[in-house]
């Protein structure tokens, strides 16, 4: 018993002096910290319920005493930690600015530089190599109107077998053919070394760039024996990566750069725009929205999109700092010192841009038109075809139906070309590798008989006996092929997806050749007569059904059919608020990631909405409080509102805890009650912060692709429930109470530890003295 009150005592007195030092280091960097500043009241109620609303939520929010009351979020050491809390914040559309407040309590906004970065991660998988000569090639996009600048980057991440101490073996590093570092393989670094190359801003070029590492690589004296030694290898990380520091170049106006600069194509959020509406907006002004927002979609198919809208009252505070989308007429925006005028004309839509006159770093579009004519101008920019015709600031768009191309469904070819590639040349002896990325629509389900037919042509030089093509995809080897003579000027090959990758959606694909020189003894190089090309016609055969229309994990194809929106109307309050104007833009934003073609777009407020679009599938959004719809719908869905309609109500089919009914956004997917074979999807919470939760589990690309059966729930720590089972919900309940027996004092301590409050320090610090007295009293005792 004494040995383990010892034992125990030492281990508590380790914990003590760790906190204490931690405390006292914590009071020494307290000096200034980093938070997002949230609003600035007047009056004490208004701070009161922004607080109490954000901490809903699941934020750690602050309010100063006042007047004014500031009302923050977060406390953080570094801007870079704020900045993590500023986008979380941004994702649910909650305004906010990083500011600096140092140990005397005084508050300093930080500005953000012109100087844009963007971090890529060019591999799905791990990347292999063997032998003495090696190269992977990857790729990454610079959009047309970056001009690379400030500290551009690669961090490599790799891991090597021991190489020979009597022979060099280096790793070079090329961007687009052009070497830019060369550095030593060594054995004291052989595990999971991290190597930062700077990347000199002339070598890269607008649109798709090569990334190729080339390897020399020993392991012992005799280099034949090397160049097929399984032990000779290299190993790249997939947590290698490319930042890319860049400032944005601005033009003149001429409409068929759209979407630049209101969207940037190539940034992580690519949205940079605010779409600017009527005050007394309707139908038509929606609808104008919704086009752009799904065109959006479209252009960046594999990222989140958060659309910004706000009425004319409220575009004042945005005038200086943001490129402006306005939606409306002149009459309709005539409050608005210096916007620039619009012309209407008769029976046709208008599109004009010009210079900021608030700002001339940014830009204005005005989209406007007489009756729906408003509607086909938005419309217009959906498609690059018509867009880059556009060669001048003013557009009059008429007759839109005979500019478009007929769109085509979604094609069993689709060639390296079509994803954006040129031809892909790899050179060098031995193993040789190129790696490039697609993803399938989530709808589209693969058939047999799906696979990669590569386009080959390659040198007439090589040892055709042991000269090779490997095709790996998601570190799945789907075969290999013999080089020959004959084929080198020219030849197909085609390599067959397993059935373990047809239920994938992204596609790491790796391309390695082997390259072997004829009558070239091992020890010489001759590099340039071992290459090979990948034809940009290259495709992925992609034979495939179309996806379920009956449950959530599609619900974009829902909604859709051949890749065009068809027979859909989405219906949000009569009196609505902008984030629930910015959910259904952010849906159809989400849905544009599938889309060829628009069709037609309805967005109405519930009063609007007329007898026969009842007949249309439906998209509802809201509080059964605040859209009629809803209410009347509840006698309908699966999990229905209790009758205050104030939360959800579990029962047999769809058990949870009764307390998450207060706080879960909700997606619900029925058979419509005013149309036979029609859908309704229902996109509700108990109160508008919960309708965001739902919100973000459709519209996030890592949440919408989970999604699965006709009833989705996400709370507010972001965790989504599919309820098939009793058991769910009992685990659900466990986990819950795990969490909270586990994690309770640490958390607290937590929280305590990063408000940084010089008395709670004091205090703790206080405490953890008197323990450690306390201790030594009683070691002291049962050593006796």
């Amino acid at each position: 018993m004494i040995r383990r009150i010892k034992r125990d005592g030492i281990m508590t007195l380790v914990l003590v002096v760790f906190l204490s030092n931690y405390l006292m280091v914590s009071a020494v960097k307290a000096a200034e910290i980093y938070t997002n500043q949230v609003g600035r009241f007047n009056y004490y109620s208004n701070a009161v319920r922004l607080k109490e609303d954000l901490e809903g939520r699941g934020f750690k929010v602050y309010m100063s005493e006042g007047p004014p009351y500031v009302v923050t979020v977060g406390r953080s050491l570094t801007y870079s930690e704020a900045l993590r809390v500023r986008e979380r914040l941004k994702g649910l559309n909650i305004d906010c600015f990083i500011v600096k407040i140092d140990e005397e309590g005084k508050i300093t906004i930080i500005e953000e530089s012109d100087i844009k970065a963007l971090n890529i991660f060019p591999l799905l998988n791990d990347s292999i190599l063997q032998g003495v000569h090696g190269s992977q090639t990857l790729f990454f996009y610079v959009n047309e109107n970056w001009e690379p600048e400030g500290s551009s980057y690669i961090d490599l991440y790799f891991s090597h077998s021991l190489v020979s101490t009597n022979h060099k073996s280096t790793l070079t590093v090329f961007i687009n053919d052009r070497p830019v570092s060369t550095f030593e393989l060594i054995n004291e670094k052989a595990e999971n070394r991290a190597v930062r190359v700077y990347v000199p801003k002339e070598v890269v070029e607008k649109g798709f760039n090569a990334l190729t590492l080339r390897l020399y690589k020993r392991v012992s004296d005799d280099p034949c024996e090397d160049a097929y030694n399984p032990g000779n290898w290299f190993t790249l990380k997939k947590e290698t990566m490319i930042h890319l520091e860049y400032r944005e170049i601005m033009d003149r106006p001429i409409l068929s750069n759209y979407p630049y600069p209101y969207f940037k194509i190539g940034r992580e959020d690519p949205v940079d725009a605010i779409i600017v509406i009527p005050k007394n907006f309707n139908q038509r002004h929606l609808s104008a929205a919704a086009y752009l927002a799904a065109g959006f979609g479209k252009y960046e198919p594999y990222k989140n999109i958060r659309v910004k809208v706000v009425t004319e009252p409220e575009i004042k505070g945005y005038l200086n700092d943001s490129n402006l989308i306005f939606i409306g007429s002149d009459e309709e925006f005539d409050n608005i010192d210096g916007l620039p005028s619009t012309q209407e004309e008769e029976g046709a839509g208008v599109l004009e841009e010009f210079i900021s006159p608030w700002n001339p770093s940014k830009m204005v579009l005005r989209i406007a038109g007489k009756g729906e004519y408003i509607q086909e101008a938005s419309k217009a920019l959906f498609y690059p075809n018509v867009v880059n015709q556009m060669k001048r600031p003013r557009q009059v768009i008429k007759n839109l139906e005979l500019l478009l191309e007929k769109a085509d469904p979604f094609l069993e070819k689709v060639t390296l070309s079509d994803i954006g590639y040129d031809d892909i040349i790899v050179r060098g002896k031995h193993q040789q590798a190129a790696a490039f990325n697609y993803s399938l629509p989530t709808q589209v389900e693969l058939k047999e008989g799906a696979g990669i037919t590569l386009n080959l042509r390659y040198s007439q030089a090589l040892q055709f006996i042991q000269a090779s093509v490997t095709v790996e995809v998601n570190n799945i080897p789907l075969g290999s092929r013999r080089l020959t003579y004959e084929g080198a000027e020219g030849e197909e090959v085609f390599f067959k997806f397993p059935p373990e990758l047809l239920r994938e959606k992204n596609f790491g694909i790796r391309v390695l050749f082997n390259l072997d020189l004829r009558g070239i003894d091992c020890t010489q190089r001759y590099e340039e007569h071992a290459w090979a090309v990948i034809g940009r016609n290259s495709f992925l055969y992609l034979p495939h059904e179309e996806g379920d229309r009956k449950n959530l994990k599609n619900y974009h194809y829902i909604f859709s059919k051949n890749g065009r929106i068809e027979d859909t109307v989405t219906v949000i309050p009569d009196n609505p608020r902008l984030g629930h104007i910015e959910t259904a833009l952010n849906i159809f934003a989400h849905m544009g990631h599938y889309l060829k073609d628009l069709g037609d777009i309805g967005l109405v407020k519930a009063g609007d909405l007329a007898d026969d679009q009842k007949d249309k599938n439906m998209i509802l959004i809201g509080t059964p409080r605040e859209n009629f719809y809803i209410k009347t719908i509840n006698q309908h869905l699966p999990v229905k509102f209790d009758e205050n309609r104030g939360c959800f109500i579990p029962n047999n089919d769809f058990p949870f805890l009764e307390e998450l009914g207060n706080e879960v956004g909700i997606v619900q997917l029925i058979d419509s009650p005013w149309s036979s074979g029609k859908k309704v999807m229902v996109v509700t919470g108990a109160d508008y912060f919960a309708l965001k939760n739902a919100e973000i589990m459709l519209t996030s690309l890592n949440i919408a692709n989970t999604l699965s059966g006709v009833v989705c729930m996400m709370d507010n720590a972001g965790e989504v429930y599919s309820f098939e089972s009793v058991e769910k919900a009992d685990t659900i309940q466990k986990n819950k109470e795990d969490k909270s027996s586990k994690l309770f004092w640490f958390q607290t301590l937590r929280e305590l530890l990063s408000q940084r409050n010089g008395k709670i320090l004091a205090v703790i610090l206080g405490l953890i003295i008197a323990t450690m007295f306390i201790l030594f009293y009683v070691i002291k005792k049962n050593y006796r």
